[in-house]
């Protein structure tokens, strides 16, 4: 897939420090991080999509407290964005859409936490509201194992959504795809 920055976004699901803790969850940040690298290089928007948990009663109890992005790659430059979100979805009652289409994103890659929920629910909204959806698998971990595989294997059969790896985004540095899905490089354009 090649990444055309000017209507391509990376959508960055909840890689926040209350969330993906475990050993498996580290590996899939260092490959979000590689993701944004090549996002950014490409000169696409990237979009941090943060969960914020409603206060009960005005307390957020301790265990859930830390909502903050996990490291530095992790962390919003200049021109990104962060969307807080109280729902599943990242298009569920926030700016998100406007902000898409202000920027005329046709096309959006997501990856995060967890596949089963957040993911998976973003990836249906986003086709539903007309975008071309890129799931990248193993930039996304779900509550379990299976329950990852499950959802990847749900989105694969959903109209408007291609289940991709990193391997099939990102380059080398001759700027030569490291794999061409299919057999054939995608030249895009808006």
């Amino acid at each position: 897939m090649a990444v055309n920055g000017d209507c391509t976004a990376l959508l960055v699901i909840d890689a926040q420090k209350a969330v993906g803790n475990s050993a498996e969850s580290k590996e899939v940040l260092s490959r979000i991080d590689t993701l944004i690298e090549e996002y950014r290089a490409n000169g696409s928007l990237v979009v941090f999509i943060r969960y914020t948990p409603p206060a009960l009663n005005g307390f957020i109890p301790p265990a859930i407290n830390d909502f903050g992005m996990h490291h530095a790659l992790l962390r919003p430059k200049a021109g990104e964005f962060v969307i807080n979100k109280l729902s599943k979805s990242a298009f569920g009652k926030t700016q998100l859409d406007a902000v898409l289409r202000r920027r005329s994103i046709k096309e959006l890659t997501v990856c995060g936490f967890y596949t089963d929920i957040c993911v998976y629910d973003t990836v249906r909204d986003g086709a539903k509201a007309s975008y071309e959806m890129n799931v990248v698998s193993d930039c996304c971990a779900g509550g379990t194992k299976m329950q990852h595989k499950r959802a990847i294997e749900s989105l694969k059969n959903h109209e408007g959504v291609k289940v991709l790896e990193l391997k099939d985004i990102v380059r080398d540095s001759a700027g030569h795809a490291l794999k061409y899905p299919d057999g054939a490089m995608e030249v895009r354009t808006c």
